[in-house]
């Protein structure tokens, strides 16, 4: 009896657990840009060939995909300079639909205003994954008073 009892608790512990991380979403597209910017700025090329799309992997496998992003130049919008290191990556707007978002981010530095990137994600296989990057020319302005919201 006791045995039958334990089965059906054990049972009633693994649906629960299933409902949970069927629910689960994962991660949002403004955490995937983030990601995306620093491992940029990391040049961690294989978390950066993870959060990818098959378009932005040039047709590489993962091992020849980080060969030649280490043997390349640096992203246009990576920030090496020992005066102007990235503190952070922050999320200035994202507009998300059922698959598709726009993320803005903005790599700051020390010094200055910083970097805005716009990066294009699609949710596909049930994940969202990085189709698009480029940088944002205009810049940021605030929506009560229309001016310049740089800092």
């Amino acid at each position: 009896m006791i045995l039958v009892v334990a089965l059906v608790g054990i049972a009633a512990l693994a649906v629960v657990m299933l409902i949970f991380v069927g629910n689960e979403r994962g991660p949002s597209p403004g955490d995937v840009a983030v990601a995306y910017e620093l491992a940029w700025q990391r040049s961690d090329f294989s978390t950066l060939y993870d959060l990818s799309a098959k378009e932005l992997r040039d047709g590489m496998a993962r091992d020849q995909f980080v060969r030649a992003k280490r043997g390349g130049e640096p992203a246009p919008n990576t920030v090496r300079s020992d005066a102007d290191p990235v503190v952070a990556v922050e999320v200035d707007e994202v507009v998300a639909a059922t698959d598709a978002a726009s993320v803005i981010t903005r790599l700051r530095v020390a010094s200055g205003p910083g970097i805005r990137s716009r990066v294009l994600c699609e949710r596909r296989n049930g994940r969202w994954q990085v189709v698009a990057h480029n940088l944002v020319t205009d810049p940021p302005v605030d929506p009560a008073t229309g001016a310049d919201d740089r800092p």
